[in-house]
């Protein structure tokens, strides 16, 4: 699957999803995780992360490409990240030539690991630590630097996609799903209950934003759900489907039961 990862881990009841078709839906407010597939494509970058600080811990608020334990495995000292990242606005090189990247395996899953050839980390001002990671080692460390630097990382209100009289939308309930995951994974971190449920949310938008056409949107409401906004045809029901079984797979682990698609006769 490319940037998929798939994670075996976790038992979870089958998501709701719901539809309707409305001839007239208007823009509105779209409280999407940020995401920058553009950047991601153009570097070859198969897992991103933003980690910030909660607790005087760091932790993951917002990913793409990353699994449950992974996103759980992120929790760590604000002390080790000041150690490893002495200066902000600078791209840090981990990868296996100097032995370096081994540090910070103990933040991903061992599939992940598997893919991972090297990993960029970058401190902001404001003291949110990104984490890029890549297929295969890159050599053009201050480019990357520089787009960084110019990254616009602010949650979207744009609204780009045209209106039709075919336009679609479908309501994804997945709450108690992750919340189960959540429970299973959670350990002896409760603290960390709400802040894991968000973070897992954010992965499953991006990654549909991801895999969407452009004639798609993704949204996370405030209401905890996740909507999808379309004009794709009835033929591409069967696609719409494989789509949002293969990201809830690939993020909640392998013994889902398949989501169908209701709706759009």
């Amino acid at each position: 699957m490319g940037l998929l990862q798939k994670l075996n881990s976790g038992v979870y009841d089958t998501p709701e999803l719901s539809f309707k078709e409305n001839q007239n839906i208007k823009s509105q407010e779209n409280v999407s995780p940020i995401f920058i597939n553009d950047f991601l494509i153009s570097n070859d970058i198969s897992n991103f992360a933003i980690l910030e600080i909660i607790n005087n811990h760091f932790f993951i608020t917002n990913s793409f490409g990353y699994d449950v334990k992974s996103i759980y495995s992120s929790y760590s000292t604000v002390d080790f990240w000041n150690g490893l990242i002495k200066e902000k606005n600078k791209i840090y090189n981990f990868n296996y030539e100097n032995n370096s990247i081994t540090h910070l395996f103990q933040f991903f899953s061992g599939e992940l690991i598997e893919s991972i050839k090297q990993i960029l980390v970058y401190k902001t001002d404001s003291d949110k630590i990104y984490i890029f990671c890549l297929k295969k080692t890159s050599d053009k460390i201050l480019q990357l630097q520089n787009q960084i630097k110019n990254l616009d990382f602010s949650i979207k209100t744009t609204d780009s996609l045209n209106f039709t009289t075919n336009t679609r939308l479908f309501s994804l309930d997945t709450q108690n799903t992750i919340l189960e995951i959540v429970s299973e994974n959670i350990r002896n971190k409760f603290y960390l209950k709400n802040n894991f449920f968000n973070a897992i949310k954010a992965e499953l938008v991006n990654r549909l934003n991801f895999y969407f056409s452009n004639n798609s949107r993704v949204s996370l409401k405030n209401n905890n759900k996740i909507e999808i906004t379309t004009n794709i045809d009835n033929k591409d029901f069967d696609l719409l489907e494989f789509h949002i079984n293969e990201n809830l797979k690939n993020i909640l682990g392998s013994n889902w039961i398949k989501l169908s698609v209701i709706g759009g006769n």
